[in-house]
């Protein structure tokens, strides 16, 4: 499993960037929010530091997928958080580690905790046929 979680929608999320960095001011209002311009793939970039350790959250302004660069620890929070302010519009919204060695479905409502139980391991038997959705989603067929 990697450092980086990668949250993502094929069809793109409906939230825009400046609604992304207004709800990332309100959940962390000590946080660094930066508003990108091309060249750079983020449209947003959110700087996070905390006792427990910082992190950063891009916002791609494809508006398909978010990146955090949070240890483990933290992943539960932030996916749940992302899920949250993304509009349930009934699109599939996917968390994956950077190496695709794991995942996690973001359903409305998912808690922290709930993200840990729901992880499906990639080395797991048999995943790809009970989730051919995010199977497809993340390029496994």
């Amino acid at each position: 499993m990697s450092n980086n979680l990668v949250v993502w929608c094929r069809s793109g999320i409906a939230l825009t960037s400046e609604e992304f960095g207004a709800a990332a001011g309100r959940r962390w209002p000590d946080a660094r929010i930066l508003h990108l311009e091309p060249p750079w793939a983020a449209a947003v970039n959110v700087q996070v530091d905390g006792a427990d350790g910082g992190f950063q959250i891009d916002y791609h302004r494809n508006r398909r997928a978010f990146w955090c660069d949070a240890l483990w620890s933290k992943w539960g929070e932030v996916a749940a958080w992302l899920r949250s302010v993304v509009p349930d519009d009934g699109r599939l919204l996917v968390a994956v580690d950077a190496a695709l060695t794991m995942h996690v479905t973001l359903t409305p409502g998912i808690t922290a905790a709930e993200f840990e139980n729901r992880m499906v391991s990639h080395d797991a038997p048999a995943w790809i046929e009970r989730e051919p959705e995010v199977a497809a989603l993340l390029g496994f067929t």
